[in-house]
């Protein structure tokens, strides 16, 4: 493994596991993998399942910049969303080995602690600003989109 893939691993553990500070935004802790653990499940903000993550998945939270272009993107593209309030407070880049890139919306529970759910998921490869992120944040070609 690359120094810049391993550095990406360790950030995305940290991220998901530990409250660290990446561009003046607050990772969402209760992502996290406890100790010892190589699975985790991010609850669905409509109560109807969860999403698997496991330790080897690639992900990164946006930047607020990214985050605000890529949901306005978001918006135009499926303008419905708009309907209800559409403004996730994060967005992780994200994917499973060999699976293709999915953007997973974010937003902060209402139960006690400000844990997190996932309110959407969406293919990453309709999105034109996908390769420059998959680019910006894993340091590497957005082969596989």
């Amino acid at each position: 493994m690359s120094v810049s893939a391993c550095s990406v691993r360790k950030a995305l553990v940290m991220a998901l596991g530990v409250s660290v500070q990446v561009a003046a935004q607050e990772l969402p802790r209760p992502l996290g993998f406890a100790a010892g653990e190589t699975t985790t499940s991010l609850p669905s903000c409509t109560g109807s399942g969860s999403l698997g993550l496991i330790i080897s998945d690639q992900g990164a939270l946006l930047d607020a910049g990214d985050r605000a272009a890529l949901g306005a993107s978001m918006l135009q593209r499926y303008p419905a969303l708009g309907r209800d309030g559409f403004a996730p407070a994060a967005i992780l880049l994200w994917r499973r080995q060999g699976d293709p890139w999915l953007y997973v919306t974010l937003a902060r529970t209402q139960a006690p602690g400000a844990h997190w759910c996932f309110t959407a998921t969406f293919a990453a490869g309709v999105f034109e600003a996908t390769p420059a992120l998959v680019r910006k944040y894993f340091f590497a070609p957005a082969d596989r989109i």
